[in-house]
């Protein structure tokens, strides 16, 4: 399962092909086909170990975050996110993932709305109540989401560009943390002045 997913997660569902798999994984074409049926069952279910490994799952966070104040468990959810996306572990396939299907989706785009953005947007959206101290609209809460979200996405997305324009930007642990209190001061005043 491994070899799968590091194919769909390097390469994208479109440019990985069942063969690829079996030969990096050295395994029988045809023994994929009878545990899974099809690439797209594969890729569902490499999802779903994805899930099961993924760093800090969000339930977990959210137990472990929930006697810090919702300013830390704000700069706790974009340092997480951050080191997720840009330090690549096999603990963080679910989170590059999901940036990919949010680039070239596929079918499977319903069920990862559905088991993991949609929670994560709930999250986010307690924390942005919170935070704002006052009652926003469900549309003043949805755009402040997407602008954190966005700006994570940005230094993924980005990055080629970002190692031209700005090549002081570090992707070590030192980098992600200041990129985080930048994403975290940015978001934090949006939502206090908003």
């Amino acid at each position: 399962m491994l070899t799968a997913l590091e194919l769909f997660v390097t390469r994208g569902f479109a440019g990985t092909s069942v063969r690829m798999i079996c030969e990096q994984a050295d395994v029988n074409v045809s023994m994929v086909k009878y545990y899974f049926g099809s690439k797209e069952k594969l890729y569902l279910a490499a999802i779903d170990y994805a899930r099961n490994n993924e760093n800090q799952p969000l339930a977990e966070q959210r137990i472990v975050n929930q006697h810090l104040s919702a300013e830390q468990r704000l700069y706790q959810f974009i340092l997480s996110f951050l080191q997720n996306l840009l330090q690549p572990t096999p603990n963080t396939y679910l989170t590059r993932l999901i940036a990919g299907e949010l680039t070239s989706p596929t079918s499977a785009l319903s069920n990862i709305i559905e088991q993991d953005i949609k929670p994560q947007h709930r999250y986010l959206a307690e924390l942005v109540t919170t935070l704002a101290g006052r009652s926003l609209s469900d549309e003043e809460v949805q755009k402040i989401n997407f602008s954190l979200i966005g700006q994570c996405l940005f230094y993924l997305s980005n990055r080629p560009l970002n190692d031209v324009i700005a090549p002081g930007l570090s992707y070590d642990e030192q980098g992600i943390e200041q990129l985080a209190t930048h994403i975290y001061t940015f978001t934090l005043n949006a939502i206090q002045h908003h």
